[in-house]
Parts: structure tokens; sequence; C-alpha cells
């Protein structure tokens, strides 16, 4: 049974955003994930790697999707896991180099902060260029998250804190960062087994 915390709509939004700014970054970008499969993206992964640690292959960009029609389109994805830092030109002229360099028909940035002062009046402009760029700021994000039911649920009428979505997120990331961990060693020690014990105690064991 999902374990949830009834909160106003602005408590809501602050309780998720305060749960996307203070987790880490793989549970991040696991919201985010559900987020570009909620709004319509296809085979989203991560990119250029099948783990969360370490630098991706993609540079300049941290998931990969796709857009469905007849002809499905490349898309990148940026993520910034900001608080109150805000995103400037920079970081869209980084990423539309990538999405060149990576043949992408689109690319998307999504940070959990503000955007500049400029962007925000340039936003629009952003989704008509040559590589259209979409941008989705913290406040639309959690707008998302709502309108969707990400890390929230409906129960009689009313959206609440879905503490068991975060939670299950936030067992799987330590799961591939136990078996990343476990696979680096292994290489190294080939005699090395691990045994995973109670309370995600974790104890190696050298075979004779």
């Amino acid at each position: 049974m999902s374990h949830s915390q009834t909160y106003s709509r602005p408590q809501l939004r602050s309780r998720l955003h305060e749960q996307l700014t203070a987790g880490n970054f793989h549970l991040f970008a696991s919201v985010c994930q559900d987020v570009l499969k909620a709004i319509g993206c296809q085979e989203v992964r991560l990119a250029g790697r099948l783990r969360f640690k370490g630098k991706n292959q993609g540079g300049g960009y941290d998931l990969e999707a796709t857009l469905p029609g007849p002809l499905p389109r490349p898309v990148v994805v940026q993520l910034k896991q900001f608080r109150s830092q805000r995103v400037f030109q920079r970081s869209i002229d980084e990423l539309r180099g990538a999405a060149l360099r990576a043949g992408a028909a689109e690319a998307i940035l999504i940070t959990s902060g503000p955007l500049s002062r400029v962007l925000q009046d340039t936003r629009a402009k952003l989704t008509k260029s040559p590589v259209p760029v979409r941008l989705i700021d913290g406040q639309e994000l959690l707008d998302l998250l709502l309108a969707h039911e990400i890390g929230v649920m409906q129960i009689e009428e009313t959206l609440v804190f879905d503490d068991a979505y975060f939670a299950r997120l936030a067992k799987a990331c330590v799961d591939q960062g136990l078996q990343e961990s476990y696979r680096k060693v292994r290489d190294k020690s080939p005699t090395l087994t691990i045994r995973f014990e109670r309370r995600g105690r974790v104890r190696y064991q050298f075979l004779p």
C-alpha cells in the first residue's frame, strides 16, 4: 500500500521541489525520464551509457529519446538539478551544439530552477530555430508532475504526495550504484563475490 501525505497545493509544490533538488542527481534524472514519457517522448534512456555514474559519452546532454511520428525524430535532453541557480544562454548554445553533433532533430532542457530573464523572454523563439530547443523550467516541471500525477497521487479527488514513488526511485538508484561498484571491483578481483545482507549492508568475500 502506498504511503502518502496530504498538503495544500502550494505545500505540495514546495515538497516536490524539495524532493527534486535535495535528492541525488540519479533520482532527479529518473523523475525527468517519467516526465518525458508522460509528454509523449519514447525510448527515453541515459545518453551514451548504461549507468548513472561517471561522465556520459554524449557530451552536453544527459538523456536521449525519440518523438513519435511517421519518421521518429531523435531528441537530446540536458538536465539541470538547480535549486535557485538560473540557466543562461550559454547552456542553450552548448545544448544546441550537442544536438547538431548528435544529429538530433530537437533538444530539451529541463531544470528544477529558474531561467534567466533573457531566456524567459526568448524561450518561444527557441522552439522555432533550425534545431528547436524546448525549455522546461522549475515551475513548468512542477506543473507537469502535478498534471501527470508523477510523485503525487489522487485520493478521493485530492492530490497527495506519493512517498512510495520516491522511495522506489531511491532504492533503484542505490541498487544501480551497488551493482556498478561490484562490477568495478569484480573486474579487478575475479575471485571476489558479493553478498547483500539485511538493512542494506554489503559484504565482500574473496574466494580461496
